[in-house]
């Protein structure tokens, strides 16, 4: 079945066409803007539209074992599991996810600023136009018009924008709340973009990585901007100071090498997937604002994650998850203080009996002691009284002689 979005080239413009399973990398022709060209079904095969007006077939392209990645002769490099995304599914859905309570998806996010024309189309094929409060989902691709730009704010508080002219897909973000870990995965194949780490990248290192076509960054902590250009074009990552003015780390890598940076405006620029990062060169703040202007301006602020959030989120389906979190929350220190409320009882009870035994032995003791003095004034009283009879017979006798 031809999607809405496939088409085959006319008899004019022949197609290239290439064979899933000639390789696990394909290469297309020299020249072809396959990171921002537009990828769609066409039954097995995986047609692929660059805006100049080449076209790319891929046969059999869903129908391997393992679909293949696709590179340029520059460089750039889409993988297999990025292309199937970026086509979408074979019967696009006629309405947006259902909620939590539907049983569908769970959403791992919200759109928090949107300038512009911009759209999401989700993973199950449904779209919606881009505005404040849309949830999104895993899988999802978001694309922006030449004036738009998009901000999206994350479960795990992690924020992430894309400028004018941009295409990223959310591949994965997985959170658990409960103990503050997870992973993250974000592909930008084109344009400026921008985002500040979560909870996630505080983990371990490179639970949150950012891809682009030529690179992968593996985030430390930070805020971050940058730019996937064309073919051909610079791809380019700067680190950038944290709004609290501390600077985190990101390690920029390709196949070739790795390049760590931890200086505020620190900037790598790379053309291909093959070659290794060179040092990076500090930029002045003006240069930052041209390059990632459309990004940065859009970038909402970092969050609390989804559950400390005092400010419910405006997407229905991410308030209700908000509050099944924070149950889920909530329930293990409920647990926590019943048993100590239990506990505290128990030594209570226990304090109460020392005590209460503490007094009777006390009030044994002085009945006791009461008992003895009784005792000792009746000796008394006995001595004395036969004192007195022994003085009056001593008396009498005295008196008879």
């Amino acid at each position: 079945m031809l999607t809405s979005s496939a088409r085959l080239s006319s008899p004019a413009a022949i197609p290239t066409v290439l064979d899933a399973a000639s390789g696990v990398i394909l290469t297309v022709p020299d020249g072809f803007p396959l990171a921002s060209a537009e990828f769609s079904r066409f039954g097995p095969n995986l047609v692929i539209d660059g805006a100049n007006g080449a076209q790319v077939v891929v046969t059999d392209f869903f129908a391997v074992a393992r679909a293949p990645a696709l590179a340029t002769p520059a460089g750039a490099v889409i993988g297999g599991d990025l292309a199937m995304r970026l086509a979408g599914p074979m019967a696009p859905a006629q309405f947006a996810q259902a909620a939590a309570t539907d049983g569908g998806p769970l959403p791992i996010g919200e759109l928090s600023t949107v300038n512009g024309v911009a759209q999401v189309r989700h993973a199950d094929g449904a779209t919606e136009t881009a505005v404040k409060g849309v949830a999104v989902y895993e899988g999802d691709v978001v694309t922006t018009g030449s004036q738009g730009s998009v901000g999206i704010v994350f479960n795990d508080g992690s924020t992430f924008s894309v400028g004018n002219s941009a295409r990223a897909v959310l591949d994965q973000l997985a959170y658990d709340p409960a103990t503050n870990t997870g992973t993250s995965t974000l592909t930008i194949t084109n344009g400026p973009f921008s985002f500040v780490s979560g909870e996630i990248a505080k983990t371990t290192p490179d639970a949150m990585t950012v891809k682009t076509p030529v690179l992968t960054i593996g985030v430390r902590g930070t805020t971050v901007a940058g730019v996937a250009a064309p073919e051909g074009g610079n791809n380019t990552v700067s680190l950038l100071n944290d709004a609290g003015g501390g600077t985190g780390q990101i390690a920029v890598k390709t196949a070739a090498g790795i390049q760590v940076m931890s200086q505020p405006n620190q900037t790598v620029q790379l053309t291909s997937f093959n070659q290794p990062p060179p040092p990076p060169v500090i930029l002045s703040p003006q240069q930052v604002q041209q390059l990632y202007g459309s990004a940065t301006q859009t970038l909402p602020p970092a969050q609390p994650p989804l559950q400390q959030r005092t400010e419910p989120p405006a997407s229905p389906q991410l308030r209700q998850q908000q509050q099944q979190m924070q149950q889920r929350s909530d329930a293990p220190k409920t647990q926590a203080d019943q048993a100590k409320a239990v506990a505290d009882a128990k030594a209570a009870a226990d304090a109460a009996k020392v005590a209460a035994d503490a007094k009777a032995a006390d009030l044994a003791k002085g009945a006791a002691e009461a008992k003895g003095i009784e005792a000792a004034k009746a000796a008394d009283a006995a001595v004395k009284a036969a004192i007195d009879a022994k003085a009056a017979e001593i008396a009498k006798a005295v008196g008879d002689a």
